[in-house]
C-alpha cells in the first residue's frame, strides 16, 4: 500500500482504481444536465452525496476533515496554485469530478454524473432551476442572511443540505450569497460576473484556436493579466455562488459545496465541446505549470501531456502513473463518458 501523506491510494477511492494498462470502454456513460434527470435520479444523486458526507474521513493524520466528503476538499485545497492558473487546471479537475462519481457510486449511485447548465440562466442566475429547496430532490437555495451571525451570515437552510455541518478547514455551515437574491442587503458582482457566462462570453470560447488561450479564458485570467477583472466563466459562478463557493471559508476550500461538482462537470462539458470542434484540438496541450501569486507570474516548464496529475502529496484519488495525455479523451479508457450535448455551444438563447 502506497502512503500519500494523510491519504493511501488503496484507501481513498476503492472504485477509482489506478490507471491500468490501455484497454477499451466497456459502456460509454452519457452525462445530462441536471433539469433533464427526473425526481428519482435527482434523489439518488443527492442521496449518495448525502452517504459520502457520512463516511469516516481516511486517516487524518492532524487535518481536521470528517467525512470522506471533505477528504476531497482537502485534497482540492493542498495543491493549491499548482491547479488553478496553470495548464493542468483543466485535466486536474477532469480526473477530480470523475474520481468523485466513482465515490458516489460506491453510494448507491446509479446514474452517470449530472452537470449545471449555468450558461442558460445567463439572464437571471437567481431564478435557475437548480435552487430547490426540496430536501429530496434539491441543493437547497442560496443562503438565509443573518446579519448577527459572523460565521454563518449566509447559511443555506433548505433542500438536501440543509444547516450541513463543514468542519473543514474550520467548523461552520455550508454557506452561498448568491448577489442577485432577494433576501441579501447587497447587490455585488452580479452583472459583473455574468460577462463570464452570457451569450458573448460563450460565443468568444468558440472562436478560440489553442488550448493555452482556451484555458485561460475559461478559467479566468490571473490578476496580472485581467487587468479589466472580469471573470472567465469558471470564476465567474464561483464569484457569483460567493461564500463556500468563493472559497471564502478557506483558500481553495470550494468543494465544501455540492455545487462544485455541477459547476466543473458543466467546465468539462465546454472543454469537451472545444476539442469536439476540431480534432486538432482533442489533444492540444500548452501552457505554464507553475503560478506564483505573489509576483502573478505564470511560470515552471513548458506544460506536457506527459505531466503527472496529482493529487496529495504523490498520488491519490486512483492517481498513480496518471498522466494529462490519459484523460485528454472522455471517450477513451480510463474515463468512458461523453455528454448529451456537445454541439458548439454557442448560447441557444
Amino acid at each position: 500500500m502506497v502512503q500519500v501523506g494523510f491519504l493511501s491510494i488503496a484507501a481513498l477511492v476503492a472504485s477509482a482504481a489506478a490507471v491500468p494498462a490501455k484497454r477499451s470502454c466497456d459502456k460509454i456513460h452519457v452525462r445530462r444536465d441536471w433539469n433533464s434527470l427526473n425526481g428519482d435520479e435527482k434523489a439518488n444523486f443527492l442521496g449518495a452525496i448525502k452517504c459520502m458526507m457520512q463516511k469516516p474521513t481516511i486517516s487524518i493524520n492532524g487535518v481536521d476533515q470528517v467525512s470522506r466528503f471533505e477528504d476531497y476538499t482537502y485534497i482540492h485545497q493542498y495543491p493549491g496554485y499548482a491547479i488553478h492558473w496553470v495548464a493542468r487546471f483543466l485535466p486536474w479537475h477532469r480526473w477530480f469530478v470523475y474520481a468523485y462519481h466513482q465515490e458516489l457510486q460506491e453510494c448507491g449511485y446509479e446514474g452517470a454524473m449530472p452537470y449545471w447548465a449555468w450558461e442558460q440562466d445567463y439572464q437571471d442566475l437567481s431564478a435557475s432551476n437548480i435552487w430547490n429547496a426540496d430536501p429530496e430532490i434539491g441543493f437547497g437555495t442560496y443562503g438565509n442572511f443573518d446579519y448577527n451571525n459572523v460565521y454563518n451570515a449566509t447559511v443555506v437552510t433548505d433542500g438536501a443540505f440543509a444547516n450541513h455541518d463543514i468542519n473543514f478547514p474550520f467548523p461552520h455551515k455550508l454557506s452561498r450569497n448568491l448577489p442577485s437574491s432577494a433576501n441579501l442587503p447587497w447587490d455585488g458582482p452580479g452583472p459583473y460576473a455574468q460577462r463570464g457566462y452570457n451569450p458573448e462570453a460563450m460565443k468568444n470560447l468558440t472562436n478560440i484556436a489553442t488550448y493555452k488561450e482556451f484555458s485561460v479564458l475559461l478559467e479566468s485570467p490571473d490578476p496580472l493579466h485581467n487587468p479589466s477583472g472580469i471573470p472567465g466563466s469558471h470564476g465567474a459562478i464561483h464569484l457569483s455562488l460567493s461564500a463556500d463557493m468563493a472559497s471564502n471559508h478557506g483558500n481553495n476550500s470550494s468543494p465544501n459545496d455540492p455545487l462544485f461538482y455541477m459547476h466543473h462537470s458543466n467546465i468539462d462539458r465546454i472543454w469537451s465541446s472545444w476539442q469536439a470542434l476540431d480534432e486538432k484540438h482533442l489533444y492540444d496541450y500548452e501552457g505554464n505549470t507553475d503560478f506564483y501569486w505573489s509576483t502573478g507570474m505564470r511560470s515552471g516548464l513548458p506544460a506536457s501531456l506527459d505531466d503527472p496529475l496529482l493529487y496529495g502529496e504523490a498520488n491519490a484519488l486512483g492517481s498513480e502513473n496518471l498522466k494529462v495525455k490519459d484523460v485528454m479523451d472522455t471517450t477513451e479508457w480510463p474515463l468512458c463518458y461523453t455528454y448529451e450535448d456537445l454541439e458548439p455551444w454557442v448560447f441557444r438563447g
